[in-house]
């Protein structure tokens, strides 16, 4: 695993604080503030933030050896032939979009093409409907 990033850190440390500063400011606006304060820090006041991290990833490595250890004197059992896998969570049902076919004068070509007229609106009965086309054929192409 990578190491965490110094900025990481630090805006951990320093999220509450600018939040206090811009009251009402955005997740968007908090990210692109904070990086402009980021910059502006000099390389001493990084320093720390750097050791921080390196000292986490040395904590890391420690468990990482010790949990391969473990895994190596205890390893987990093959699951068995037969064993179905875990069920999947269900999504939430996700909203229509607004870009759907909500609005109330859509009719759908079955709909236009039957006799029983299934909505309500009367508007649109003196307006006639538009023939169909029929597709265009394209010339047969010559053998070469």
């Amino acid at each position: 695993r990578n190491r965490l990033q110094p900025y990481f850190l630090w805006l951990a440390d320093n999220r509450g604080s600018i939040k206090e500063k811009f009251p009402g400011i955005s997740v968007p606006e908090l990210a692109k503030k904070a990086g402009e304060m980021w910059r502006g820090l000099t390389a001493d006041d990084k320093v720390q933030f750097d050791e921080r991290t390196k000292v986490l990833k040395a904590e890391y490595d420690v468990k990482m050896v010790a949990y391969n250890k473990d895994l190596a004197l205890n390893p987990r059992p093959p699951p068995s032939p037969g064993a179905e896998p875990a069920p999947k969570k269900k999504r939430a049902p996700s909203k229509p979009s607004s870009k759907s076919t909500s609005n109330s004068n859509y009719k759908s070509k079955e709909i236009i093409g039957t006799d029983d007229d299934l909505s309500s609106d009367t508007e649109d009965e003196d307006k006639p409907l538009k023939p169909k086309s029929s597709p265009v054929k394209k010339p047969a192409r010559r053998p070469l």
